[in-house]
């Protein structure tokens, strides 16, 4: 009988707690269901227990008073940080949900406050995360930077809703505790063997991310279909989940310790430097709209440019001109010039401060190195989560503005 005893569940919403009208339609309503209705639905149909799926004894009676049903101590603990679609998640979300995360595992709790009596005192060994697949990629990579897990943290969730045809969500939960499982297993191991081959052993902790029988990392995450269930992919899995059994195929590639420290949730505050997205395409506003961006308080602009991260460089046109000039006084002597294009104007933004970094709208290869940074092989919103933690660490001193290219070619 497995024992999740020592993992600790941590609900947000999203598809996997949706809730569809028509089981064959894709229009549902995300984050309807909790934590309990989640393992209910999984638990129920799995041979962990004696007598699933808990007629005679509700589930969350079960974790509410785990002393009363033999079955209980092999439950998970479950937190709910909140229920919302992903899509809807801001940076303040992003910090809360780390400092959340920090707080199961140090201290089996949400905060200052225990759940419930069962977590008390109890070491947690990881962490299962149920996200929307919109964001979910960004979350992912934002909590591989700045949780220093020595833990596992395993992110999942589903294409459909919970009672759609073919719903991939209960199964993608099997397999983060499964994962999750096996990786706690594998900490075990290393800790008790001695020789020197122990230190061959796959990197146990930190974020990994399991979907559709695939083990991804946080740096190679990405989005590729807008509803298959194997919508991630072309990511480039790092393992495969078959049989309940757990196989990896590659290492998580390691972050940096001197990094690690620089983006630690220690050092961030309470909000973290703004930082927007651009797409470029054919006649675009980006300069325009980089500039007014600049103005509200925006300290590094990330642009998808075409192809290998090309900008558009078209001619700005008399009205253009006439509106940066007043977007901004210090642009009326850049505006008198007879031709002004997009390019000068951003330059002209990056000397007063403005971070830029080109990316590309392309899904595969790398940008590189221009007139601005380079994303290298991150695409945008990877990118903006990257140059929010690097703007950081820069204004607190921790890293030299010098350092930006060279950290994201290390990814």
């Amino acid at each position: 009988m497995l024992d999740f005893s020592k993992i600790a569940l941590i609900t947000t919403g999203g598809t996997i707690a949706g809730v569809a009208k028509e089981t064959t339609s894709t229009r549902y309503s995300p984050a309807v269901l909790n934590g309990e209705a989640l393992l209910q639905a999984l638990f129920s149909t799995l041979p962990f227990f004696e007598n699933p799926p808990f007629s005679d004894s509700p589930l969350k009676d079960m974790l509410e008073n785990p002393q009363n049903n033999a079955q209980a101590p092999n439950l998970p603990k479950l937190f709910e940080f909140g229920s919302f679609d992903s899509a809807n998640v801001d940076d303040e979300t992003l910090l809360s949900l780390a400092r959340f995360v920090e707080n199961v595992l140090k201290n089996g709790t949400q905060g200052d406050e225990a759940v419930s009596e069962a977590a008390v005192g109890e070491a947690i060994e990881g962490v299962i995360i149920t996200h929307g697949t919109d964001s979910l990629e960004e979350s992912a990579l934002f909590l591989e930077l700045v949780l220093n897990a020595q833990k596992p943290v395993i992110l999942t969730g589903s294409m459909r809703a919970s009672n759609a045809l073919g719903s991939d969500g209960a199964r993608n939960l099997y397999n983060a505790f499964l994962l999750c499982k096996h990786l706690v297993d594998l900490q075990k191991s290393a800790q008790n063997m001695t020789e020197s081959k122990s230190t061959q052993i796959l990197p146990a902790q930190g974020v990994f991310i399991t979907l559709g029988d695939s083990i991804f990392a946080p740096f190679n995450l990405m989005k590729f279909h807008t509803l298959d269930t194997n919508a991630f992919e072309q990511s480039g899995a790092i393992g495969r989940i078959v049989d309940s059994r757990v196989f990896f195929s590659y290492a998580k590639k390691p972050l940096n310790q001197a990094l690690r420290e620089s983006f630690a949730l220690t050092h961030l505050g309470k909000s973290l430097p703004k930082v927007q997205i651009l797409y470029s395409h054919q006649n675009d506003y980006c300069a325009l709209l980089a500039a007014f961006l600049f103005t509200q308080g925006v300290r590094g602009i990330v642009i998808a440019g075409m192809g290998n991260g090309s900008l558009n460089d078209r001619i700005l046109s008399a009205q253009e001109k006439e509106a940066l000039a007043k977007i901004l006084p210090d642009f009326a002597s850049l505006c008198a010039q007879k031709e002004l294009r997009q390019k000068e104007v951003l330059e002209f933004l990056h000397a007063r401060g403005l971070v830029i970094v080109t990316s590309s709208r392309v899904p595969f290869g790398v940008t590189t190195q221009r007139n601005f940074l380079s994303a290298w092989n991150f695409n945008p919103q990877k990118a903006r989560i990257l140059l929010m933690l690097l703007l950081h660490a820069r204004d607190s001193h921790a890293l030299e503005e010098s350092h930006f290219q060279e950290i994201f070619y290390a990814f």
